[in-house]
């Protein structure tokens, strides 16, 4: 994954004024990654230090650069993995959340965790769940706690 500074740095050449925020800077940068894994920790790196009312919009879109991930999971699946079809969107959603999280640090997880519960489909949201229990274990239940979830 490109680092924020290296977004950061690369966000002044992207035409971007020079007089902007550094944090709007940043966020500009992260928008316009590519690679949606890059996007979505690039997004959620960020999260902490946005106020709720631009949290919420940025939160949406690490949830749309996620939902972008479970369309391509089939990408990162090892060969041998056979999933059966009726498990495959499951399969998908988890598979795109481990691939996300597994890069980021255990510091984040409250924000992670608050933009899933942000997520209205119960079945996306348990299995965006089960996938960060998988990467970040019981941590994920005491921060469940913490938000009052």
């Amino acid at each position: 994954m490109m680092s924020l500074n290296k977004l950061f740095k690369s966000s002044n050449s992207a035409g971007l004024e020079e007089d902007a925020r550094p944090l709007d800077r940043s966020l500009a940068a992260a928008r316009g990654v590519e690679d949606c894994r890059q996007r979505a920790q690039a997004l959620i790196r960020l999260l902490p230090r946005l106020a709720p009312p631009d949290r919420g919009e940025v939160q949406r879109e690490v949830l749309a650069a996620v939902r972008e991930c479970a369309r391509h999971a089939h990408r990162w699946a090892p060969a041998e993995v056979v999933v059966p079809f009726e498990a495959q969107t499951a399969y998908s959603h988890m598979s795109a959340w481990s691939v996300v999280t597994s890069q980021l640090p255990q510091e984040l997880l409250d924000i992670i965790v608050a933009t899933v519960q942000e997520i209205e489909d119960g079945n996306e949201r348990g299995w965006a769940l089960a996938a960060l229990k998988d990467v970040f274990g019981k941590s994920v239940e005491r921060a469940q706690r913490r938000l009052g979830t």
